[in-house]
């Protein structure tokens, strides 16, 4: 899974403030979908261990809500499965921040 970018404390993705990833790849092409760059799964960097604990980081802060996961397709079949790793992990680590998928 390639990722485009991590962004924090966001107030536009979801309830509250949160971290947001930004992944790459989609194969839907939605007419006039506002992120049309994101759709390749070619963009972006290799979603790592690096990464991993930048969203932890803000994860484990008072301020932070929860986690969002936008792009492209989170749930394309490139990011499908470490999407739903990273979920669950998520979960089990941080049980009362909230995960949205877009």
């Amino acid at each position: 899974m390639n990722f485009l970018q991590i962004t924090h404390c966001d107030q536009l993705n979801g309830n509250g403030n949160r971290v947001v990833l930004w992944v790459a790849g989609c194969s839907h092409h939605c007419k006039g979908w506002q992120n049309a760059y994101s759709q390749d799964p070619k963009l972006g960097i290799k979603f790592n261990s690096k990464a991993k604990e930048e969203i932890f980081k803000d994860l484990k802060e008072d301020w932070c809500a929860g986690i969002t996961f936008s792009g492209g397709d989170p749930l394309f079949i490139d990011n499908r499965t470490e999407i739903i790793s990273l979920a669950k992990e998520i979960k089990e680590k941080f049980p009362t921040k909230n995960i949205w998928c877009y």
